[in-house]
């Protein structure tokens, strides 16, 4: 997240859980949108970063997965340059603005997602063999088309054949000594 780094909250990236801890207590108490009557918009939105941190950093399998990606995370995504998704920059909640269906918002943001994921698919398949994915849904879904939706994403696998990485990575420097 754009929130999480190496110091958060004056701590080191080997802190233990209880200076995490502290630190967030720290940092949750200063930046509360209620503390903060004079701009709530701008603590609401630090409060969110500093929460999505904690939710990170306090859970010991999320921070050994950011800690191994914690640079590619920071940029928001990889150093390759490509027109695929770069779906780690989808992972922190403040890639969107709320749960509404407006633009920006979070069922708008994750539709547009699954639809240029679909879009990259769609590229590797013949036209007779592809199957379009249903779609993400709105706030006023009915559960069975969210079902349909996370039945069909659950069993995904992509249909890229990644050939183009070949351009950037010469797997023979990697395999020979």
């Amino acid at each position: 997240s754009s929130g999480i780094n190496a110091e958060y909250g004056g701590v080191e990236r080997t802190a233990t859980a209880d200076e995490i801890k502290k630190a967030h207590r720290k940092l949750a108490l200063k930046w509360h949108p209620d503390k903060n009557m004079d701009r709530q918009e701008e603590a609401h939105k630090v409060y969110q970063v500093i929460q999505e941190a904690y939710d990170c950093l306090s859970d010991p399998q999320e921070k050994a997965f950011y800690d191994k990606h914690r640079e590619t995370i920071l940029r928001g995504g990889s150093d390759h340059k490509s027109d695929e998704v770069e779906v780690m920059s989808f992972y922190p909640s403040s890639c969107y603005t709320d749960f509404s269906d407006e633009p920006g918002a979070f069922y708008s943001v994750y539709t547009d997602l699954f639809v240029r994921l679909a879009e990259e698919d769609q590229r590797y398949v013949e036209p007779s063999e592809w199957e379009e994915p249903p779609g993400f849904g709105t706030s006023t879904s009915p559960y069975p088309e969210v079902r349909e939706f996370y039945g069909w994403w659950q069993s995904y696998c992509t249909k890229k054949n990644y050939l183009w990485l070949d351009e950037l990575f010469d797997i023979r420097q990697v395999l020979l000594p």
